[in-house]
């Protein structure tokens, strides 16, 4: 019973995120979600905040915020503030 037990847990293999095998399946699906996912984003940016200038939390609304006031471009303060975000998702 203890071999069985030991050989089902080595055939099993742990979820690794960091495992560099490549599924392309799997990461075009993500990619397709990821692609969506901005589009959609997009769409409620142009079609509800920007038109009724509604402010959104986090990023987007400091962008917003920024476009009001500074006039600064959203497509500007966006790329520069996901910056740091993006290194410190990187290193964890």
């Amino acid at each position: 019973m203890k071999k069985s037990a030991e050989k089902t847990a080595k055939s099993i293999k742990a979820f690794n995120p960091y495992d560099p095998a490549f599924n392309p399946v799997q990461d075009a699906t993500t990619l397709c979600i990821v692609v969506l996912t901005c589009l959609v984003q997009c769409l409620i940016l142009n079609a509800f905040y920007t038109p009724y200038h509604m402010l959104s939390g986090g990023i987007t609304g400091i962008a917003i915020l920024l476009d009001y006031t500074a006039s600064i471009p959203r497509w500007v303060t966006l790329v520069l503030l996901n910056i740091p975000v993006l290194i410190i998702g990187a290193k964890r």
